[in-house]
């Protein structure tokens, strides 16, 4: 009776063992996963809303810049977030603080107007090859098909 006894104590012994290098190789998994999340958002920060000037100067892409009410701020932000543009907001310090300079990215300009309803966009460069005029046609029925869907 001893034998079985000991083979038992052998049995829960192996099964430990093997919970415990499972538990080791899953919490091993989940670090790397999480080495590997973490390198990525390093990468590919913020794609889309309020971000830094320093971020969207980096970039070294042609900004736009436009005046807002600063009322107008947080509706802007939820349609920049909606629609994937990245932006940066300026305040000028010597104002009274109605106005905000909000810059962004020139080949925004076209993506915002699609997503207003303008069909048929086309930019045209200037000399030096940067975009100058986003140009296109309002479509009223697209605009008044997709608040329909919206609802």
């Amino acid at each position: 009776m001893n034998n079985g006894g000991e083979a038992a104590d052998q049995m829960v012994r192996e099964a430990l063992q093997f919970s415990e290098a499972a538990i080791k190789l899953t919490a091993l998994g989940f670090k790397n996963s999480l080495a590997i999340a973490l390198a990525y958002a390093k990468e590919n920060p913020k794609v889309r809303g309020k971000s830094s000037l320093d971020r969207l100067l980096r970039e070294g892409k042609e900004m736009k810049i436009i005046p807002l009410q600063t009322k107008d701020l947080a509706q802007f932000k939820a349609y920049a977030k909606q629609y994937g543009v990245l932006f940066a907001s300026i305040k000028d310090k010597g104002a009274q603080g109605e106005k905000i300079d909000i810059m962004f990215k020139a080949e925004d300009v076209s993506k915002l107007m699609k997503n207003a309803g303008f069909c048929n966009i086309y930019v045209k460069k200037d000399l030096a090859g940067l975009d100058r005029v986003v140009c296109g046609m309002y479509n009223k029925r697209v605009v008044e098909n997709s608040s329909r869907t919206k609802m």
